[in-house]
């Protein structure tokens, strides 16, 4: 998991090395997975929303579905010949290794321990939750702190025109959520917050790490 702007940070990074033509095709690629969030209610999971999304998608001569698909091979399996000629593809490809590395790394501090209780290896010390809830709300807390690091490079696209998204029966106008979205994940009231998960440090090196696994990855798609 990361925030836009993480997942933004990232994509701009690896703007060159991917070739990309298209920049605010590339930079709504990379956002894209985490529209439902906006249309969440309480009769809707985001689950679902994803696994809805995943089916209504559909761009002039492919149909992209990578919400079901359960890992980054699959993906890459299924989709692979269009990250080294889609910029939107692109996108949501540094967007997928983020998620996977990110969680990877997170999920390694964390141990259930005695009776239901969460243990979690934090920056100086270990504390106890009660449930994942608890602790999702603690991991998004370190987000959006690291992520108000970021304000200042964020870059926004002009265009967030991307294919319409079909929930339910229902469509939805994809340029409305996107904007919505960019708002909803405001950091602002995150500036005075100390980092008490992952530091700097670590959130350094995890983007290091994406960038290495998507370029070489790239790399090796292209010279098929």
């Amino acid at each position: 998991m990361a925030t836009w702007r993480i997942h933004n940070y990232i994509a701009m990074q690896l703007k060159d090395e991917l070739k990309v033509k298209n920049v605010d095709d590339y930079l709504v690629g990379s956002i894209y997975p985490d529209l439902p969030k906006i249309l969440a209610d309480d009769s809707t999971t985001s689950k679902e929303l994803h696994m809805d999304m995943g089916k209504s998608i559909k761009d002039s001569d492919y149909i992209i579905d990578i919400f079901s698909l359960p890992n980054c091979a699959a993906f890459i399996a299924s989709y692979g010949r269009y990250i080294t000629n889609n910029d939107w593809v692109k996108g949501w490809f540094t967007h997928i290794i983020t998620d996977f590395i990110f969680d990877d790394y997170m999920n390694r501090k964390v141990t259930q321990a005695y009776r239901g209780i969460i243990q979690v290896l934090c920056v100086d010390c270990v504390r106890e939750f009660e449930d994942y809830a608890e602790l999702r709300k603690f991991k998004h807390k370190n987000l959006k702190t690291y992520s108000n690091l970021l304000q200042s490079v964020a870059i926004v696209p002009e265009n967030l025109s991307v294919p319409e998204i079909c929930v339910k029966g229902k469509r939805y106008n994809t340029t409305r959520i996107a904007e919505e979205y960019l708002k909803y994940e405001d950091v602002s009231s995150y500036a005075e917050c100390e980092l008490e998960f992952i530091t700097v440090e670590e959130y350094e090196m995890l983007i290091e790490r994406v960038k290495e696994y998507v370029v070489d990855i790239y790399e090796r798609l292209e010279n098929q």
